[in-house]
């Protein structure tokens, strides 16, 4: 995910950023270049951390992977495809289902948190 997250934000930055302007969705793509980084770095935290292979922390790799693809990827394809012509508002719906998923995930590490105090 981490490789990913760098390869498309090298895109984004070099190669698309003519189309990225042009339909003004730059800040549009680097939110979910940066959302993409976060939690390809917590993923690979949780990960090393993971080594009696927690049911909370196993679930939030899953909520937060499930994240990526639905949020960031959802936000990289609003970006990139123009909006006329082609009918983009349908992924608008997509966009929150990845947001609870990174939300959920969060609150899971925070009580894996408690428990483990």
């Amino acid at each position: 995910m981490g490789a990913l997250g760098v390869a498309l934000g090298a895109i984004g930055a070099h190669k698309l950023k003519p189309i990225l302007e042009a339909y003004n969705k730059v800040g549009t793509f680097d939110t979910a270049s940066k959302y993409h980084m976060f939690h390809a770095i917590a993923l690979l935290i949780i990960a090393l951390y993971n080594k009696e292979n927690n049911k909370f922390l196993n679930i939030t790799s899953v909520l937060f992977s499930i994240g990526i693809v639905l949020f960031s990827f959802s936000l990289y394809a609003i970006s990139i495809l123009p909006s006329k012509g082609f009918d983009v508002h349908f992924i608008n719906y997509i966009t929150p289902f990845g947001g609870v998923s990174f939300i959920v995930g969060w609150l899971l590490i925070s009580i894996f948190a408690i428990k483990s105090v």
